[in-house]
């Protein structure tokens, strides 16, 4: 099956191999079936995460809309901020229950990011992803204040379960 999803930065495909692509071409994140055997409670769920708003640092466009995408189709509402410094501004003016940031920014290392966010909102947990993930980065962030490292390519389902193991603690 073929979806695509028009978005006014970018256009994300789902082709029927399962990969989302970019418009260069580049594999952005792998779909898996999302199977609901329990209605009622998948409801409760989204009533929850309809309340938790998403912060995701990330400059590749193509990755930060497709993160979009998912969290807000798994009922979480998502900003998007191209650099650390729109990030870390849109932190200090809205009230987010869950932070995803990229290693790689273009004005600062999402590392640093992380340690002035864990200045400004200490209790709000933050996820890193990285397409660099090396084990001092893990340590690192970890030391840091991170919830957890997530190495790309992922999977939907792995950002999504993170997510909710970090917005439950």
């Amino acid at each position: 099956m073929n979806h695509s999803y028009a978005h006014p930065v970018a256009r994300i495909t789902n082709v029927a191999n399962g990969l989302w692509y970019s418009p260069g071409g580049l594999v952005v994140a792998v779909v898996e079936p999302v199977v609901d055997t329990n209605l009622k409670s998948k409801q409760r769920l989204n009533e929850v995460m309809e309340k938790i708003q998403v912060l995701i640092i990330e400059d590749d466009r193509s990755v930060g809309d497709a993160l979009k995408i998912v969290m807000d189709d798994s009922g979480y509402k998502a900003v998007v901020a191209i650099n650390a410094q729109q990030g870390i501004e849109q932190a200090r003016l809205r009230r987010f229950g869950l932070i995803i940031t990229d290693v790689q920014l273009p004005d600062m290392s999402g590392l640093d990011v992380l340690t002035i966010l864990r200045k400004k909102v200490p209790t709000i947990p933050i996820i890193i992803i990285t397409a660099h993930s090396t084990q001092e980065v893990v340590t690192q962030a970890l030391a840091r204040g991170a919830f957890q490292v997530l190495p790309k390519p992922f999977l939907p389902s792995e950002i999504l379960d993170l997510a909710q193991r970090a917005v439950a603690k």
